[in-house]
């Protein structure tokens, strides 16, 4: 079968177009005002109805052309409902993400900020198809992890911390295996909020990163540092504050 890929967003269509010979998938694009061929089995589209094809076998864009992309494939593949799912998160500045159906790595993914995981996992259910799902977390990085907690307990999935004290650290590749050895380990169930309380040495080293982003023009408060720490506010932002500050009230 062939996936269908019916769009008037230029932008979203050449990036669907890159990722699906990237993954050397057959496509075939489709135009609104013509019948949708039989042997079309999912439509990838930002079209809010398709015609002739049923909704459960449309996916819609909105924005991110790789899960669409995905999920389409998913569809297509017919995959099985799995048992059990498990994503597994090693926490850091840059987490390491593992997502497994019945024991089978189903994909890995390197967060460029702990902000994205929440939203990686959201769309991730999203994707597959499985009867139960649990989140697994290493119990490194505290504050990381903390926040991390945070926002997925608002996804109301079953939630684990992991003692990943024998996994490796220092680069993507490591963070990657990382949440694969977390993904498969159990580990103690954890429900309820978590206190985040970024310690001196890493209030220090925002200070330090802000200085090197701002090119030695500034250093961030330690105020605004815990703020970053807690995830309530990106470096960019917090250091566009400090410059505010440090010129002080117009005249």
């Amino acid at each position: 079968m062939t996936i269908g890929l019916m769009t008037q967003d230029f932008e979203a269509y050449y990036e669907c177009v890159r990722l699906l010979k990237e993954k050397n998938v057959p496509f075939y694009s489709l135009s609104s005002k013509e019948p949708v061929p039989s042997y079309i089995s999912v439509v990838i589209t930002t079209e809010d109805i398709v015609r002739d094809v049923a909704p459960e076998r449309t996916v819609r864009i909105d924005g991110d052309a790789e899960f669409a992309i995905e999920r389409a494939i998913n569809l297509d593949q017919g995959k099985p409902i799995y048992e059990h799912m498990v994503i597994g998160i090693d926490p850091g500045k840059r987490p390491g993400i593992c997502v497994s159906g019945d024991g089978d790595i189903l994909r890995t993914y390197h967060a460029h900020a702990i902000s994205k995981v929440c939203d990686f996992v959201r769309k991730t259910l999203k994707i597959y198809r499985y009867r139960s799902a649990i989140v697994r977390i290493g119990h490194g990085a505290p504050t990381q992890r903390n926040i991390l907690i945070n926002s997925l307990l608002e996804l109301g999935i079953d939630m684990e911390v992991v003692d990943e004290t024998s996994t490796s650290e220092g680069n993507r590749t490591a963070d990657i295996q990382a949440a694969s050895y977390i993904s498969r380990t159990r580990g103690k169930p954890i429900s309820k909020r978590m206190p985040v309380r970024p310690c001196d040495g890493e209030v220090r080293d925002l200070q330090r990163i802000s200085r090197i982003e701002s090119k030695g023009e500034l250093t961030i408060s330690k105020a605004l540092a815990i703020k970053v720490a807690k995830g309530q506010l990106g470096m960019s932002d917090a250091i566009t504050v400090q410059k505010g500050m440090k010129k002080g009230p117009e005249n």
